[in-house]
């Protein structure tokens, strides 16, 4: 039977052994991406916090004409530093504060305004800037000292943050010149 063509079962052994290596390497390729997947989504939320806190927080030093390590009008539950400023008659306060959502410890940026003729403050919006805050903090130090009570001018201000799985930065923001 000249006609009929087909593979002998030395090629078919030889291809499935060739499927074989090739559908391991895929498989573990698949595998290994998968288990770094939860290790980057990690990394890329604390680089975003990071991120928020500096796009925030050296604005609002810059800004600043006077700086508070404890403010009772602006902040929330736990004052971590606010910052004030004079605006065609209002006073602008931008505070950041320690708080507690469903078991997560976060600093949240809230901006108030308030009328000096009438004492009525309103708040102007808030946003979360770090998320899973670690246990202690974030800390921080003014250059000269900032009172722990009181408004005080200093030049330089930084803020340290560390998260819950250990990643830690520094932000420094340094006040404009009068």
């Amino acid at each position: 039977m000249n006609g009929e063509r087909g593979f002998t079962l030395i090629e078919l052994l030889v291809s499935v052994v060739i499927m074989g290596a090739i559908s391991s390497a895929v498989t573990s390729a698949i595998i290994v991406g998968l288990k770094t997947t939860d290790t980057t989504s990690t990394r890329l939320a604390e680089s975003h916090d990071a991120q928020m806190t500096a796009a925030e927080f050296v604005k609002d030093v810059q800004s600043a004409d006077t700086v508070s390590l404890s403010d009772a009008v602006c902040a929330g539950a736990t004052p971590v530093v606010s910052f004030d400023r004079s605006d065609q008659g209002m006073i602008k306060t931008t505070a950041y504060f320690v708080s507690t959502v469903s078991g997560e410890r976060r600093v949240t940026r809230r901006a108030c305004t308030t009328d000096p003729s009438t004492g009525v403050t309103s708040n102007a919006g808030e946003v979360v800037v770090v998320h899973n805050l670690g246990a202690t903090g974030p800390t921080v130090t003014c250059t000269p000292a900032c009172p722990a009570a009181g408004a005080s001018t200093p030049r330089t201000v930084v803020v340290s943050v560390t998260d819950a799985s250990g990643y830690n930065y520094s932000l420094t923001g340094n006040r404009r010149p009068s």
